[in-house]
């Protein structure tokens, strides 16, 4: 019974639930949509938040970019400012350089008509000192050949040109004697060294002479003994031969010979031995005896050298002989005569 009720109950009360039961899930499926649409405004929302907080960022990108862009526009303006002002400093500059080249110009241009006259100047004068130079070539070719030639003369004649300056130098020397006589010493020195020609044998015997009669002094005296010394060491032969330079000879022996060398005396010997090889030595015992006193005054040393030049130049045994016997008790010629005994 009770099971009918509810069957009743339920019969009655099914088409209300159904009802209802459809009506819920109808209102459960509208929840369901309203849930799904808040959760599709939810995501909405949060892209919308999201959105909203991009466009946040990009206000205050653009605030920036404002900012940036205004300091930018200052510094436009500023720039604007200086390239203005560099364009009025150029444009001034510009102005004044070209004033400043023009002037510029215009001296350039005088300098360059003036370079142009230095070079034209310059141009003539070269081709001056290249037509003088061509003639100086030809000239120095010219002077060379000519000192080629001179060399070879010279080379070729090298004895005879020397000679020559020897005798312009004598000729000068001598003058000076007879000019300025004080001055003997130095010419002495000179003329002591070099050869002077027999020809010059009277030009001193004049020098020698014309002195010798002046009032005897010290002074003049060593002249007359220098020129003396110069002609035996050049002439001797010719002063031993000659009478008036013999005599003025052995009155100065033994000054002269202190003037000469030793192989001068030796010449002077020798032209002595050969004056009285002729005569008898008795005829010229002053002669020889002054000879010998003078050879003795000239050392050890020298007398072996200088008796055994007057040994040779005596020649022959004879007149060696007669030498001796003449002198050989001479107690004055002692070292001389016992230096002749020893030669052999």
């Amino acid at each position: 019974m009770k099971s009918k009720l509810l069957a009743i109950i339920l019969f009655l009360f099914c088409p209300i639930l159904f009802g209802q039961a459809r009506n819920s899930i109808r209102e459960i499926q509208k929840f369901d949509t309203l849930n799904k649409q808040l959760f599709l405004l939810q995501r909405e929302f949060q892209k919308f938040d999201t959105l909203n907080k991009q466009i946040f960022l990009m206000q205050r990108e653009i605030t920036d970019l404002k900012e940036e862009l205004s300091r930018l526009d200052s510094e436009n303006r500023t720039i604007s400012e200086l390239c203005s002002r560099s364009n009025e400093a150029i444009s001034n500059q510009i102005a004044e350089s070209s004033n400043f080249l023009q002037v510029w110009g215009y001296i350039a241009a005088v300098i360059g008509v003036i370079f142009a006259v230095y070079i034209t100047w310059i141009q003539n004068k070269v081709s001056k000192i290249f037509k003088e130079s061509k003639i100086i070539f030809r000239d120095q070719i010219r002077t060379k050949q000519e000192m080629k030639k001179t060399q070879d003369l010279i080379n070729n004649n090298l004895g005879k040109l020397y000679s020559q300056l020897q005798e312009q130098e004598i000729n000068y020397l001598i003058e000076r004697m007879k000019n300025v006589p004080e001055d003997f010493e130095n010419i002495f020195n000179r003329l002591a060294v070099i050869n002077i020609p027999n020809k010059y044998f009277n030009e001193f015997k004049i020098l020698i002479l014309a002195n010798n009669a002046l009032i005897d002094t010290t002074k003049q005296d060593n002249y007359i003994i220098t020129l003396m010394a110069l002609s035996i060491q050049h002439f001797p032969k010719e002063t031993v031969n000659d009478n008036e330079l013999r005599e003025i000879m052995l009155k100065k022996f033994n000054e002269i010979l202190t003037c000469l060398f030793v192989k001068e005396i030796e010449r002077l010997i020798e032209s002595i031995c050969l004056f009285i090889a002729n005569q008898p030595l008795t005829s010229n015992l002053s002669l020889v005896s002054i000879l010998l006193s003078g050879l003795q005054e000239r050392g050890k040393n020298e007398i072996p050298i200088l008796t055994k030049s007057l040994w040779n130049n005596l020649m022959t045994s004879e007149r060696r002989n007669e030498f001796k016997k003449q002198f050989e008790n001479d107690e004055s010629f002692r070292p001389i005569i016992t230096e002749f005994n020893t030669i052999k």
